[in-house]
């Protein structure tokens, strides 16, 4: 379903019920990369007053908003992919297409080294960060 990848860049708009792949990015635009944030993020950060340039460049770098500058409440707004575990993508997705008369494919993005778990299926929150809060 529309808006996908490049048509929600070039919209500025959300590509649909992923959450974000990361809240900044270091984008390769022909041949130079360059920061990418999100422009919510970055309003916030400039009214709140803890926006720096060298914030957003190591954000993007990380791949992650988990920086002491980054206040709680809006690392627990802004959460990722990587943030969210498997079970919740799941949970996301099952809840979408229950009103959904359509296919509706979805990434699951998680870690390459989480470790494997073996216990019963978590009822917890969507993200360990949230969990910890």
């Amino acid at each position: 379903m529309a808006p996908t990848g490049t048509i929600s860049i070039i919209a500025g708009c959300s590509s649909g019920i992923e959450p974000l792949f990361a809240v900044a990015f270091m984008r390769n635009q022909a041949g130079v990369l360059m920061p990418d944030v999100n422009e919510a993020f970055v309003a916030i950060a400039r009214r709140e007053g803890w926006y720096s340039d060298e914030l957003m460049q190591r954000i993007a770098e990380a791949g992650n908003i988990h920086f002491d500058e980054v206040p709680a409440q809006w690392q627990r707004v802004f959460v990722t992919a990587h943030d969210v575990t498997p079970e919740w993508h799941i949970r996301m997705q099952a809840a979408f297409q229950d009103f959904t008369d359509s296919r509706s494919p979805r990434p699951v993005t998680s870690r390459t080294r989480r470790p494997r778990r073996t216990s019963s299926r978590s009822t917890g929150s969507p993200t360990a960060s949230a969990a910890r809060a």
